[in-house]
């Protein structure tokens, strides 16, 4: 295809952004169909837009190529009047524009709507103007909030600094006295803060007795009528909830508290705390309990007619005399039984614990009203009191005969399971050589077997012109530490001594008992 050139006028040779048209034959008129070709790239900052647009309408950007645009809804008019809008995005600041014009903006996450000073800041509906601020006032016109159709701002209770006042009631500040609410009613100032005299709403309710009122004692009082209670709101959400029953703190804390008085109870759900002024001082309700807290080297008090009688702290519970009563265990600090108590109907005697001074010796006693009481240690199932130890003795030979080589004497089976933790040979007359005098202790294979093994590593030896085997140069060592219930033991001379004068030889087996 062949593109002629236009005859038309003289044209320049094409350069870069000039544009061929290319007109349909049929139809000479140019038209949106017809096409534009560009001649290398387009200058920056010339866009494209729509054949037509609505006056006074805001352009936008049609894509993201910065070439096009498109029309919007939005106008603004020659009075700079913005109309059509449906909302708008605040992004905030760090500083506010200049305070000497109007202006609405996000400051530091505050959103603040600005006017200059005499300049009025008002709220309408259908072109009424229902709430209006200004320097000195607010003007609620007849809402919900105060019941009148204008302020005025008084410089002192006794001169209100006006002539006439208005007949419909007004809240407002005494300047002289800025502690002090007042209300202006049928011509009249209130003073809020003694006497009594009560701010009544009935707009809403149609009954006088929703009141804010100033008693003669200087306290404030919101009134409401049986049945209904007291709320105060954050952001249309109620935090606190007061009727005839009770105060509802919705999950807050009460903070800054120096004390109360109670006449019901208090009700506290997990997480919720009293938090006295200081902060260090908290009552907490968690998952497991009521936590009373106090700061380091702080404790707490019980107290009964303003006498202390039980004091806690970091290192100690002081009872100060007082009994601990109905207690079933003590616990250790892992949660595991310590102690644990049983009781009998109408006991009369008890166990008595009695700590020493240096040297002296603790006491278990048995103490209460009869004169004679007994002590018993009861083991559970076949379980055994472990006491002191027992000595078991036996001798060998009598006094002066020549004692015999092998075994000389069996013991009793044991009546119970033993742990044995020594054993000492002795003699009446010291052997002599080199040659020592040793003792024998075979026990049992097991019940009724009659077959013995020696319970010795190495056996006690006594050495010469001694007379116990706790002084032998070679000490005895055990090889077997149990003495089983029903089992015997065996009793043997060894070995005598070089010249045989050894005399009167004698074991002894020191235990204690494992089992019943």
């Amino acid at each position: 295809m062949s593109v002629p050139w236009s005859s038309k006028g003289t044209k320049a040779t094409p350069v870069d952004a000039d544009q061929l048209l290319i007109i349909d034959s049929e139809d000479i008129t140019p038209s949106t169909t017809n096409k534009l070709i560009t001649i290398g790239t387009l200058p920056s900052g010339d866009v494209l837009g729509p054949t037509g647009a609505t006056d006074e309408a805001i352009a936008r950007f049609d894509g993201t190529t910065g070439k096009l645009i498109q029309g919007g809804i939005i106008t603004i008019d020659d009075n700079a009047n913005a109309n059509l809008i449906r909302s708008l995005q605040f992004v905030s600041h760090t500083a506010a524009p200049p305070s000497t014009v109007e202006y609405i903006a996000v400051v530091n996450n505050d959103f603040e709507i600005n006017v200059t000073n005499g300049n009025n800041f008002k709220l309408e509906v259908d072109e009424t103007v229902e709430y209006q601020y200004d320097a000195t006032q607010a003007d609620f016109n007849n809402n919900n909030l105060l019941m009148g159709t204008a302020y005025t701002q008084y410089t002192s209770i006794a001169s209100p600094g006006v002539t006439g006042f208005a007949t419909i009631g007004r809240l407002f500040l005494d300047s002289g006295n800025s502690n002090v609410l007042s209300i202006i009613r049928n011509g009249s100032v209130i003073n809020l803060e003694s006497s009594g005299e009560a701010f009544t709403w009935t707009a809403d309710h149609s009954m006088a007795t929703f009141k804010l009122t100033a008693d003669a004692s200087n306290d404030v009082i919101l009134n409401a009528p049986t049945g209904q209670g007291v709320s105060i709101e954050v952001a249309g959400i109620a935090e606190y909830l007061f009727d005839t029953t009770q105060a509802d703190f919705n999950n807050n804390n009460l903070i800054g508290v120096d004390g109360f008085s109670l006449v019901g109870n208090i009700t506290m759900v997990l997480t919720q705390e009293i938090l006295w002024p200081d902060n260090t001082r908290r009552i907490t309700m968690t998952s497991g309990g009521l936590i009373i807290e106090v700061p380091s080297g702080s404790s707490h008090s019980l107290e009964v007619n303003s006498v202390v009688e039980y004091e806690f702290s970091s290192t100690i519970a002081d009872f100060n005399g007082n009994n601990i009563q109905d207690v079933s265990n003590i616990l250790d600090s892992n949660g595991n039984e310590l102690l644990t108590f049983t009781t009998t109907a109408s006991a009369v005697n008890e166990l008595t614990i009695k700590n020493a001074a240096t040297t002296a010796a603790i006491e278990l006693q048995a103490t209460g009203g009869d004169a004679n009481i007994d002590v018993k240690f009861v083991p559970k199932g076949t379980g055994t009191f472990f006491g002191v130890r027992e000595t078991w003795a036996w001798p060998l030979t009598d006094e002066t005969t020549l004692p015999v080589v092998g075994v000389t004497y069996t013991t009793e089976p044991a009546p119970y399971d033993m742990t044995i933790e020594d054993a000492i040979a002795g003699l009446t007359t010291a052997g002599t050589g080199a040659t020592l005098f040793t003792i024998d202790v075979l026990k049992e294979n097991s019940v009724n077997a009659d077959a013995f093994t020696t319970i010795f590593t190495i056996k006690p030896t006594i050495d010469a012109s001694e007379f116990t085997s706790t002084t032998a140069a070679t000490a005895m060592t055990l090889n077997v530490t149990t003495w089983e219930k029903g089992r015997r033991l065996q009793l043997k001379i060894d070995t005598l001594d070089t010249n045989t004068l050894g005399r009167g030889a004698k074991i002894e087996l020191i235990c204690h008992a494992t089992a019943r």
